[in-house]
């Protein structure tokens, strides 16, 4: 007898348990066919009394025990045994295999197979991390730029859904033209500047654009883990950061505070609404992501 949360399992239910897998591994693999061969016997069984299908109303002869056993609501194992078969293949679809992942003895260490370990003391300072190295790039980026960045005085117009509107577009802000200074910097900055001599210098903009894209990623790690509420990979690689003609940004200044708004339309065909959530970005977060959508 085993002890599972505190209670002692009998003998029997452990048996039960086998024989119940046995049957729905049967069931996946032969049962069907087994019972295909009740239904519509391909010849005559005397001894059981089951006689050969006719060669006509083999149609009439399958829906009647299909109804009998099949359907929803019939007094027959069978529908909790495609439940189980259901539902067996709706989380082996969704979640990852037990074998690949294991918990160390004192559940500080994930591993994941043999090729990586996670400690949890790592995985909690995974956000400072991440926000060193974007302050790092923006930074890099900025060249050594770091222009006034107050939240509270900026104005946005969150109904505004105008085609290609943004906080930045607001013209009570002046900010649609300050990322000239920022080229200005860029082209005429001493240390990887992008124009030598009336030429682009090809190197420090390809380079240039693999920092972008890396302050890009990072952004994307805040966003998913110091926001609050993780939300679906679909639904923060879709946040824009201007309105389009068919959806609406999700990047807005609120109260002094930089926020993004997703969306989700699972349920939108059967109820014609949208699940609608707002989350805050941290002070370090937002001021980040304000001097890139502004200035980069």
């Amino acid at each position: 007898m085993r002890s599972s949360g505190g209670e002692e399992v009998p003998p029997w239910a452990e048996e039960v348990l086998e024989l119940l897998f046995g049957l729905i591994m049967a069931f996946c693999t032969e049962e069907r066919l087994l019972f295909l061969e009740y239904a519509l016997p391909a010849q005559g069984y005397p001894r059981l009394g089951i006689a050969r299908r006719p060669r006509t109303g083999q149609i009439a002869r399958l829906q009647n025990v299909r109804q009998e056993y099949l359907i929803l609501g019939s007094q027959s194992p069978f529908e909790e045994l495609f439940s189980l078969l259901v539902f067996g293949r709706a989380i082996a679809g969704s979640e990852t295999p037990a074998f690949l992942l294991k918990w160390s003895d004192d559940g500080q260490i994930l591993s994941y197979r043999d090729d990586i370990a996670v400690h949890m003391e790592q995985f909690r300072r995974l956000p400072k991390v991440l926000l060193a190295r974007a302050e790092a790039l923006c930074e890099q980026l900025m060249y050594g730029w770091k222009p006034p960045c107050d939240l509270s005085s900026v104005k946005d117009d969150m109904a505004n859904t105008t085609h290609e509107f943004s906080f930045v577009s607001h013209p009570k802000n002046g900010l649609a033209e300050a990322y000239f200074e920022l080229t200005l910097k860029a082209c005429t900055s001493q240390a990887d500047s992008l124009s030598r001599k009336g030429r682009w210098n090809q190197k420090a903009i390809f380079d240039y654009l693999k920092k972008e894209e890396a302050l890009r990623e990072n952004l994307a790690g805040l966003m998913l883990m110091t926001c609050g509420g993780q939300p679906r990979s679909p639904d923060l690689l879709s946040v824009r950061v201007r309105n389009h003609r068919t959806s609406e940004r999700g990047l807005y200044i609120y109260n002094g505070y930089m926020i993004y708004v997703t969306r989700s339309h699972k349920a939108k065909r059967s109820t014609n609404r949208e699940f609608v959530v707002s989350r805050f970005f941290p002070s370090q977060v937002g001021h980040l992501m304000y001097t890139y959508l502004v200035s980069l």
